[in-house]
Order: structure tokens, then C-alpha cells, then sequence
């Protein structure tokens, strides 16, 4: 095998498993937060969501953290969901208020979330709405 065709080989083979990789990579297992109208103006909030090698198993993580120093936890709630049985959204609640919620996906790379009630960490915050990529 010539040169040429080693390397083009190689290429080939690295843009087939670069496409698999992409392709295995689950939507909703990210970091993903809301611009400030959801949280109190000194605070910032997201989701942390998470899928453990469990088939359609998730845990997620719903974090008010101080508006400039996001190390600043003010408070957390876990939770886990699972993906529901036609994949399009995930449906879960949160451990300890057993409050519920679903996850959707939007088209350009947000989430929706629909919870029943308000904050499970405060009743004044509003957990529902799109979430954008975290650094986007």
C-alpha cells in the first residue's frame, strides 16, 4: 500500500469514528443554565444532568450558586430521571420533595424543563423554562 492510500485510510478511519463518537454522545448529559430571570438578581442557577451507564438512567442536579462565584453553593437538589420509552423527553424527581418534572430538547441545543411547583431549593425560584448550553 502506497503512502497516499495509508493516509487516506487513516482519514478515513479517523472521520468514521469521529461520526460514531459524535453520534454516541447523549443530548441531554450536560451542564445547562438559564439566563437570570429564573433566579434572585445575587444568584445564578443551572441543571447538572448526568447518564450513568445505565440504559435511559439519569441523575440531575438542579444548583443556586452566589452570581459571581459559582464555587458559592447556596443550595442543590438531586434527582433522577429516566428517558421516556419513545426517548423524546425524560421524566423524573427530585430525591428528597419528590417534586416531579420532565425534560425536553428544543432544536439549538436547549432543554425545556417542566416541573410541578417552583424550586425544590426555593419556592421563589422558578425551575421551568429553556436552558441554554452552560457557556454558550
Amino acid at each position: 500500500m502506497t503512502a497516499s492510500k495509508k493516509a487516506a485510510a487513516l482519514l478515513a478511519a479517523f472521520v468514521a469514528l469521529s461520526a460514531t463518537e459524535a453520534l454516541a454522545r447523549d443530548y441531554y448529559d450536560g451542564d445547562w443554565s438559564r439566563s437570570g430571570d429564573n433566579c434572585k438578581k445575587d444568584e445564578q442557577c443551572w441543571i447538572e444532568i448526568r447518564k450513568p451507564r445505565k440504559a435511559n438512567q439519569y441523575t440531575l442536579k438542579f444548583v443556586v450558586a452566589d452570581r459571581l462565584d459559582g464555587n458559592k453553593v447556596r443550595c442543590s437538589a438531586d434527582a433522577t430521571a429516566e428517558k421516556s420509552s419513545r426517548g423524546n423527553f425524560l421524566r423524573g424527581a427530585f430525591t428528597k420533595t419528590r417534586q416531579m418534572f420532565d425534560v425536553f430538547a428544543w432544536k439549538g441545543g436547549r432543554i425545556e424543563m417542566h416541573a410541578v411547583g417552583n424550586s425544590p431549593c426555593d419556592p421563589s425560584i422558578s425551575i421551568n423554562g429553556l436552558y441554554g448550553a452552560a457557556g454558550d
